[in-house]
């Protein structure tokens, strides 16, 4: 494999965006020559290339009146109507838009209004195409994260929560859903998991029968920057103060994200605030703030020994790494994740974890040794074990140390790199020694109605 062509909706925002880049970085210092192609650039990265404005692609035949307001009349409807939005037709130079064809495509999140997945068929025949399964929006109505609800499994509809992003306005999910089992059913890919959690979901899902194979690649971090360091001066660097039981949460979004569940982890200060104060050696009382990263808000005082606060979403790594070595703990909360990378940034930077959660994050901790696992929604175990971790610092200190050397060992973006560059070349070469008459199982139209 020589050249590698990244999609995702853009190259900044949340874990999906931070690990994309990561990748196109490191695939580019082991001499891949890598792009990416998005939906919304903001960075000015030179191998970012955004779909709207590549110098390799004719844009004038999209450029007339009439077929912009013909595209935005069928994007009305589809809005009114509750079906996704797949009326994106630059998805169809895809291919030109880096200058040549790429060996293989590597599709991260293909939702956020920018990519036709009615292409993918058309597509998977015309290079080896590999979804990176970041989330379950593939293979559901409209949600990327079905959170407890298993209709993806069966057919969707009679939703009970239109608003999870992708959010749509009206319930049509069971044709929705119907529509993508039409284009997988005309496609041939490949997938990398980052779970066995993961893994087993998309081969129960409609996406199943439309994969060729499929890797368990754990996402990978960097380690320079998220390290073991110390936390007297990461918190002298950050202005919190250095007598606090500090607790971090960082999620796109904040409180207000819909697919975590920032409800728990409020409940678990609760009763945080309605337990004895914490106290120090010399018996002074010990105040203990949650620290949200991800959005800004008021500050929540629960107590006088206990608050919250909400601070903007940090795009900084070097800053990131500085906030998960300034606290204590980090808790995070979620009914289900493929797979949390700020767990596994939290872990590589000597931080003892505690979760509440489900899903592949319970792959990333040894309970008990690297950091503390509970039942998704157990806001009485997760406050019960803050408390006593708090009151333990040798312990904490302990299983931070036990954590940073975990992640150094298996999560490693190296690793990760090293990984996704022999699974792609191999996918590559085993596309090339397939018929192409099984390449294309789709039409070369690559369409399959609205």
């Amino acid at each position: 494999m020589n050249k590698l062509v990244i999609v995702n909706t853009a190259d900044a925002g949340g874990g999906v965006e931070r690990r994309s880049m990561l990748l196109l970085d490191r695939l580019l210092a082991r001499g891949v020559d890598a792009w990416m192609v998005v939906g919304a650039k903001h960075s000015e990265h030179p191998r970012v290339v955004w779909m709207h404005e590549s110098p390799h692609v004719d844009y004038r035949p999209y450029q007339p009146r009439r077929r912009r307001w013909a595209s935005r009349g069928r994007w009305r409807v589809d809005r009114r109507l509750g079906r996704e939005d797949f009326e994106h037709p630059l998805t169809r130079r895809v291919l030109e838009m880096t200058g040549s064809p790429p060996d293989v495509i590597l599709c991260q999140n293909l939702h956020g209004g920018y990519f036709d997945l009615r292409m993918l068929p058309w597509l998977s025949c015309k290079v080896p195409v590999i979804l990176s399964l970041s989330d379950s929006w593939l293979f559901t109505g409209h949600c990327a994260c079905p959170l407890t609800c298993g209709r993806w499994e069966t057919g969707c509809g009679r939703c009970p929560d239109l608003a999870i992003p992708p959010a749509i306005r009206r319930d049509n999910t069971a044709a929705n859903w119907q529509r993508k089992r039409r284009v997988l059913a005309s496609s041939r890919v490949w997938a990398i998991a980052p779970s066995a959690w993961m893994l087993e979901r998309a081969r129960r899902s409609l996406l199943g029968d439309a994969l060729m194979d499929v890797r368990v690649i754990r996402h990978g971090i960097d380690l320079d920057t998220f390290s073991p360091g110390s936390r007297l001066d990461a918190r002298h660097s950050l202005g919190i103060d250095a007598a606090r039981s500090v607790l971090l949460y960082v999620v796109n979004l904040g409180a207000a994200n819909p697919t975590k569940d920032f409800a728990t982890l409020r409940a678990t200060m609760e009763r945080l605030a309605r337990m004895h104060p914490l106290r120090a050696a010399g018996g002074e009382m010990v105040k203990t703030e949650l620290i949200v990263i991800g959005a800004e808000a008021p500050e929540e005082r629960l107590s006088e020994h206990v608050a919250i606060s909400h601070r903007p979403y940090c795009q900084s790594r070097e800053q990131l790494a500085e906030l998960y070595r300034a606290c204590d703990m980090y808790v995070h909360s979620a009914p289900e994740e493929p797979f949390s990378l700020t767990t596994a940034e939290a872990m590589g930077c000597g931080t003892v974890v505690s979760v509440a959660a489900g899903g592949g994050i319970r792959e990333l901790i040894d309970h008990n040794r690297t950091g503390m696992l509970l039942d998704s929604g157990d806001a009485v175990g997760l406050a019960a074990t803050v408390r006593e971790l708090q009151e333990d610092p040798e312990r904490r200190a302990a299983m931070g140390e036990a954590a940073a050397i975990a992640a150094h060992a298996r999560f490693d973006a190296g690793r990760m790199t090293e990984e996704t560059i022999n699974w792609c070349g191999e996918v590559a070469r085993r596309w090339r020694a397939t018929p192409q008459t099984e390449n294309c199982a789709a039409t070369t139209r690559g369409g399959t109605g609205r």
